[in-house]
């Protein structure tokens, strides 16, 4: 199945810095309503919170305030993301501060949060990444931010300053596989994790607590697919390999030395690209370029292993999905039809309920981020 694309200038160079085999620019390219029903969790009191969207094609990140009780987003500002083509956004976990990965610029911006609007204000000028910044994952104490470069073939580390939000390096980028797509941190903070599609790996660093800098975890592990997105289970017993070829890979990780050892191999949808896991760790939802659907799945709370219980359908071609910190809602960012789906998670089934009509992105949003703290 093939995806057509409108043969500007301009885009076709996006398209061309992305496309990794069997996929066109998109699997490159990597996320008001009704009553509540006795399935569905009931409202919450949160401190303010917000969403943010990473827009390809128009190098710009939209902010939205997030309403905790409806899951509707509201549109408060857009701003340049500090340089071409931003494939990835989060914040760190206080929400003072979001990091933007720039593709062509082989840099990160950063933005200092406006606590009431979540509006942003630039800190600085962009960091020097590694080529082709794809992806990023901060540490939960949000002291070290971590980005997957792609044309590079390594990861480079920064330290966040607390008080500023300004990046300083830690070292050199570091070997992570051919062509990196996606980093994550466990959420204890203790082990990086990086999936890279050129070579079908899964490399994994330890962090050093000190000085955030990363030591490889023996020698990275073969998984199937083309890997597009790797991510880690709430518990921080399980790791997630999203590959394009329609099949998740599962993996336990070795709570002592943050080791991957193979699970299962399950089929997910038709180029799936993206994945999310609500706060209880009950479920997971992997988003479906070719198909533009979600795939829902029920979590073994032993084993780690994943069953297919429902697929929903979202915008066209998503790129990025994201469950907010109350875990009430999920968030679709949807590259071909420039918008962002909002779900409400069935707290029973974990299955999806739209609540609203989607969200007005900017031009091919690739990736969407969510953030502020239950109180």
């Amino acid at each position: 199945m093939k995806i057509q694309f409108k043969k500007d200038r301009k885009f076709m160079s996006i398209r061309n810095a992305l496309v990794a085999g069997a996929f066109s620019m998109l699997l490159t390219l990597v996320v008001a309503c009704g009553g509540y029903s006795s399935k569905t969790q009931p409202p919450v009191t949160a401190a303010a919170q917000f969403a943010y969207v990473a827009n390809a094609f128009d190098s710009s990140i939209s902010s939205y305030l997030l309403d905790t009780n409806t899951g509707n987003l509201q549109g408060t500002n857009v701003v340049s993301s500090g340089g071409l083509t931003p494939f990835s956004v989060v914040a760190d976990p206080s929400a003072h501060f979001l990091f933007v990965a720039n593709f062509h610029s082989a840099s990160v911006a950063a933005f200092r949060i406006d606590a009431t609007l979540g509006t942003l204000t630039s800190v600085g000028a962009p960091v020097a990444s590694g080529v082709g910044p794809r992806a990023l994952a901060i540490t939960p104490n949000g002291n070290f931010l971590y980005s997957a470069n792609e044309n590079g073939g390594t990861v480079s580390a920064f330290a966040v300053n607390p008080t500023t939000g300004v990046l300083t390096p830690i070292g050199t980028a570091i070997a992570a596989g051919l062509n990196p797509f996606s980093v994550v941190v466990d959420p204890l903070g203790r082990f990086v994790y990086v999936a890279s599609r050129g070579d079908d790996t899964v490399s994994a660093f330890k962090i050093n607590a000190q000085t955030g800098a990363l030591t490889a975890i023996g020698i990275p592990v073969a998984v199937t697919s083309g890997p597009s997105f790797v991510t880690v289970h709430p518990s921080g017993k399980f790791a997630y390999v999203v590959g394009s070829a329609s099949s998740t890979t599962v993996f336990s990780i070795d709570q002592a030395t943050g080791t991957l050892f193979h699970v299962n191999d399950v089929p997910s949808g038709v180029s799936a690209v993206a994945m999310a896991v609500e706060t209880t760790g009950k479920f997971a939802y992997i988003a479906n370029f070719n198909d533009s659907s979600i795939s829902v799945f029920s979590i073994n709370q032993t084993t780690g292993d994943l069953t297919l219980i429902d697929t929903t359908a979202t915008g066209s071609t998503p790129t990025s999905v994201n469950v907010d910190p109350t875990g009430h809602f999920l968030y679709s960012a949807n590259f071909g039809s420039n918008n962002v789906s909002i779900f409400r998670i069935d707290a029973t089934t974990g299955r999806l309920i739209a609540v609203a009509s989607p969200v007005a992105a900017g031009v091919n949003p690739v990736s969407v981020f969510t953030t502020g703290k239950v109180q």
